[in-house]
């Protein structure tokens, strides 16, 4: 009852300042902002009491988005503030805001912004996503991005081929807002966005986290070092905690287990020690499971289901195999391929010679279940059918209340150089590799962003 208290005054608090402010707005003829304009608009707080009211308005909302988010949510969109952050140093050196807004109020492509700035165009599409999501910048068609009320503030006023011309001059004789937030934007990284050998390539290893390490090794191989032992191990825990921010069910509804006959073999690809398939285990006894992984995980998996699920071991419904994503698959008689968190984790090339091993070894009426982001845009067009958009005015993605997906982008591409796929790079990716993307599975709670796809193998 007391948060349902608390909901009732925020609520309240925000309709009566809502109301006094048009009131206000009305009485003085000044307008009120809105996050589409590109002017700032803050005439209105020079009305006595209007600024007090617009900062009641602010509160109350972000306490109300506090009340409404899970814990989870709400913590974790403060510790991944440091990608926006980074996202933010990004567009201010690579001078996104002048750009746009001599480009006019169509906007301009990502791939033409980056051209300007020597940057890769779809890695700086989704930066922009990012930024666009927390209502800096704003994404008007697919990868199409126009300055705001938030992102002009970010303007030094200048002509871009000045600010090219002459970068060393860039911050002088200007408000100096751009530079305080470059000044304070420097601890965080975009080097391997600017640099030349890194700036337009998907290797592994020429990522920020590789830079920052000093190492040519990808993320997962320098994991497996003797010396990374305890932070491998924390990475673990966090896996595991990324996943309890999922609903609890998802695996469950992610594909009708129960049409499928008694021993249909479930392969559970880079499952890691069966998290996964543990659930499925409990839930569908008639089902028979392979745990697939590398063979210290396997081996680490074994003991604890010997410890923990014995008889699901020694009756043989459970068991784990020791094999390479990029070797040929062994099991031959699977009903479903099941891929949790697998794909982001690597770029196209990688992912089709995964996807065309597993088409290899399927039979025609296996499906392949992909349990993975699919990032919407932050526009309404470009979108798949059926994917949930916010009413108006609330953004097409629901904005900031809504960014899981879009700072784990920024994660691994700081990580491991690769990528939250949209829903045309899953089509992509699945033809490519020999499989059709059959159907999209939508699940209350998911937030539209890990979402299962099925995909069946295509004809040949």
């Amino acid at each position: 009852m007391a948060s349902l208290s608390s909901l009732v005054q925020l609520s309240k608090i925000i309709s009566e300042s809502v109301a006094t402010l048009e009131k206000l707005s009305s009485e003085h003829n000044t307008p009120l902002p809105e996050l589409d304009a590109t002017a700032s608009c803050e005439d209105f707080k020079e009305i006595p009491g209007a600024a007090k009211t617009a900062r009641v308005i602010a509160s109350a909302g972000l306490q109300l988005a506090a009340l409404m988010m899970s814990p989870l949510e709400a913590v974790n969109d403060v510790v991944w503030g440091i990608w926006r952050a980074a996202a933010l140093r990004v567009c201010l050196e690579a001078n996104v805001t002048e750009i746009l807004r001599e480009a006019g109020p169509e906007g301009m492509h990502a791939d033409e912004i980056a051209a300007k700035s020597q940057l890769d165009g779809a890695k700086l599409a989704r930066i922009m996503r990012l930024l666009a999501t927390h209502y800096i910048y704003r994404e008007v068609h697919p990868d199409r991005f126009v300055n705001n009320r938030l992102s002009v503030a970010l303007d030094t006023g200048k002509p871009v081929a000045e600010l090219f011309a002459y970068p060393e001059n860039k911050h002088a004789d200007t408000t100096g807002f751009p530079a305080l937030s470059s000044f304070y934007l420097r601890r965080t990284s975009g080097e391997t966005l600017h640099d030349p050998t890194t700036s337009h390539s998907n290797r592994l290893v020429d990522c920020a986290w590789n830079r920052w390490l000093g190492v040519d090794l990808p993320l997962m191989t320098w994991f497996e070092q003797p010396a990374q032992k305890q932070f491998c191990e924390l990475f673990a825990h966090a896996v595991k905690g990324y996943a309890a921010i999922q609903p609890a069910n998802l695996i469950l509804d992610a594909f009708p287990w129960n049409n499928l006959p008694k021993d249909s073999v479930i392969v559970d690809v880079a499952g890691g020690v069966g998290s996964a398939s543990r659930i499925l285990v409990g839930a569908h006894p008639h089902l028979r499971f392979v745990i697939e992984d590398q063979a210290q995980v396997v081996s680490h998996g074994n003991q604890i289901w010997e410890r923990e699920f014995p008889e699901a071991i020694t009756s043989g419904r459970v068991r784990f195999e020791a094999h390479d994503l990029f070797s040929p698959q062994p099991v031959r008689d699977a009903s479903i391929f099941l891929m949790r968190l697998v794909l982001h984790d690597w770029p196209f090339d990688d992912a089709c010679k995964i996807l065309k091993h597993l088409r290899a070894a399927a039979t025609p009426d296996t499906v392949l279940v992909i349990l993975d982001h699919i990032l919407p845009y932050a526009c309404a067009t470009g979108n798949a059918a059926g994917t949930d958009v916010a009413p108006p005015p609330l953004l097409p993605n629901y904005g900031a209340a809504n960014s899981l997906g879009y700072g784990t982008d920024i994660l691994i591409m700081t990580m491991l150089n690769t990528l939250e796929r949209m829903h045309p790079d899953f089509e992509r990716v699945l033809e490519s590799a020999g499989w059709c993307l059959q159907r999209v599975v939508h699940i209350e709670g998911t937030r539209g962003f890990f979402l299962p796809i099925h995909a069946v193998p295509m004809a040949e």
